[in-house]
């Protein structure tokens, strides 16, 4: 009956080493950084287990026998720790602050058993063989050790059970949850007679934790998408992407998030997709068409998003992937597309076209806009005698004149409407402000030799009582033309004297 228990012992170590094994391809995340250390812990038994009934030192088995109610207690504290990380919810603080002290005070209450039998009436100069320590009398304190060990246990089982009714997709994980109810009711007595009769030589309290391990491997990690997605041979095609990704449950878990974004935008692995995406719009402008983007110009990448499902029959698996490609050139490109058709290539000032896209939103927005119209007068006479190149000089030139204004007036746009007619818009005008750019244009453009300097005509108008844009367009150029009858004609008879002086 010993060799049977033996030789059970070592095929149930061997079983604890497969969840190691098959979990090692996620070494390097966080992600089951819990359920890691809990199967690593299992396995560590196992290896204490072996030791203690093949070494033939007693002083080595009596204090490895005693160390190992500490990996019980460990065990059992990080499966709880394994069934919050599965539901994706935050381990409570206190419990963590108190372990991290508790465990080091209980491993050196377990090993000073040899002066204080407190946890077995066994001392180590009683024990002659394996069987002394195993079949010895409990201390008066071992029952605390218990409450402790089973107080996590009964916990975490009570929340993978409660947890398990409220998932919204309970068939994907309902084979593994009954194996392990089953495992349930089956070592649970077991262990029990044992605690009671101690008739058992190969211990089944591990026997049981062991098989209990396997089934909560089965619940938490072996049915999850990164798992699947790996034994399909399609995780690599993730990996080696050079889009960001996100692997979600169905319910919009998070279970995986590409290494690449984690390290880019420094995020803190959120474990729901609209968690992340709250947060990345802090890091990013996310948009699933280019007509959503309204501002081109923020200084964060654009992540074009698109979101697919996906499901492995074979594994009764579903869940949901997002791609991020980064579109940050072609926005910009878009932008500058975009800036182009609103631009008058040759003054860089807005276009006819940027005033049609725009006149909508002046009539809903600002109530008190107002305009100023400004055309060179003689233009087609100075292009008759100096040419077209000298020409747009002039046009240049009065076009820094308009740029230099516009920087004491920054609620205002510059647009070229039309070859030499220039208009200014301000969201927000009066009378004395209009009046004060009309003679400030008036002062920079004026001087005696009509060869050195551009001529203009100005008309302005203000919005009155909600007029509509072509209203105040209208009594701007009627100002206009009304003040070019009066100094267009004199300049050019000026203009064309000064041209033949010239010639002469």
């Amino acid at each position: 009956m010993i060799i049977f228990q033996t030789a059970l012992l070592i095929g149930v170590a061997f079983i604890s080493l497969i969840p190691i094994i098959e979990m090692w391809v996620h070494h390097e995340s966080n992600q089951f950084i819990n359920i890691r250390i809990f199967m690593i812990l299992i396995f560590v038994w196992s290896v204490a287990m072996i030791f203690k009934y093949m070494t033939g030192s007693m002083l080595a088995a009596y204090f490895v026998h005693f160390a190992s109610y500490t990996l019980v207690l460990s065990i059992a504290y990080f499966l709880l720790r394994t069934i919050y990380e599965f539901f994706s919810q935050p381990f409570p603080k206190v419990i963590k602050y108190i372990m991290r002290v508790a465990l080091p005070l209980h491993l050196l209450w377990m090993l000073s058993n040899e002066w204080t039998g407190h946890i077995l009436n066994v001392t180590l100069s009683e024990v002659e063989t394996l069987r002394d320590i195993i079949y010895a009398d409990i201390g008066s304190l071992m029952l605390l050790h218990y409450i402790m060990a089973y107080s996590f246990l009964f916990w975490a089982i009570a929340k993978l059970f409660i947890g398990y009714r409220d998932m919204p997709f309970k068939k994907h994980y309902k084979k593994p949850v009954l194996l392990f109810a089953a495992s349930l009711v089956i070592v649970f007595p077991v262990n029990m007679w044992h605690l009671i009769t101690g008739s058992m030589y190969v211990d089944p309290t591990y026997l049981s934790v062991v098989l209990l391990s396997y089934m909560v491997y089965m619940v938490v990690y072996k049915r999850n998408i990164v798992f699947v997605l790996s034994a399909e041979g399609r995780k690599n095609l993730l990996s080696n992407m050079r889009e960001h990704y996100v692997l979600a449950k169905e319910d919009g878990r998070i279970v995986e998030i590409s290494p690449s974004m984690l390290k880019r935008f420094n995020l803190k692995a959120p474990t729901h997709v609209e968690a992340l995406l709250e947060i990345m719009k802090d890091h990013a402008v996310l948009y699933t068409n280019i007509d959503e983007v309204e501002d081109k110009s923020i200084d964060k990448p654009y992540l074009f998003t698109v979101k697919k499902q996906f499901s492995l029959d074979r594994y009764n698996a579903r869940g949901e992937v997002y791609l991020f490609y980064d579109e940050s050139k072609f926005v910009k490109l878009v932008e500058r597309l975009e800036s182009l058709q609103n631009m008058d290539i040759m003054t860089e000032l807005l276009n006819r076209n940027f005033l049609e896209h725009n006149v909508e939103e002046f009539e809903a927005n600002y109530d008190n806009f107002g305009i100023v119209l400004s055309d060179l007068n003689g233009l087609k006479l100075f292009n008759d005698n100096f040419g077209h190149k000298k020409g747009d000089e002039l046009l240049l030139k009065y076009t820094e004149i308009l740029k230099q204004l516009s920087i004491h007036y920054p609620e205002s746009y510059i647009i070229r409407s039309g070859g030499d007619e220039f208009m200014i818009v301000l969201k927000d005008s009066t009378p004395q402000i209009l009046e004060e750019i009309k003679q400030s244009l008036l002062k920079q453009t004026s001087c005696e030799d009509p060869l050195d300097c551009v001529s203009i005509s100005v008309g302005i108008a203000q919005r009155r009582n909600n007029e509509a844009f072509e209203v105040v367009y209208k009594r701007a150029d009627q100002a206009l033309y009304k003040m070019k009858d009066e100094v267009s004609h004199p300049y050019q008879e000026a203009l064309l004297k000064a041209i033949n002086k010239q010639k002469e």
